[in-house]
């Protein structure tokens, strides 16, 4: 596979992805506009979903951890050009 062409592939990826984003959380915003009824039960409701998404990416990062290790090279080399190309940091 040529590079450039991944290259472009994954920076359409990461264009596409960043806008679905956007607009899913859009879309979210407009739905907990009428979800709470105060500020501190929103507060609350958004500290849930903060505490779950770390324990998420802990959960994650341990599976990845117990992965053997050329499997995580093999795999990296395209991962880490695709999250720089995406403007993600680890």
């Amino acid at each position: 596979m040529e590079y450039p062409k991944v290259a472009q592939t994954c920076l359409v990826i990461c264009r596409i992805a960043d806008r679905e984003r956007q607009l899913s959380i859009l879309y979210q915003k407009q739905g907990r506009r009428t979800q709470f009824n105060d500020k501190a039960s929103r507060d609350q409701w958004l500290q849930n979903q903060i505490d779950d998404t770390k324990q998420g990416i802990l959960d994650i990062r341990e599976q990845v951890s117990m992965q053997s290790c050329g499997s995580i090279v093999e795999k990296s080399v395209f991962y880490v050009f695709f999250w720089a190309h995406c403007g993600i940091e680890l």
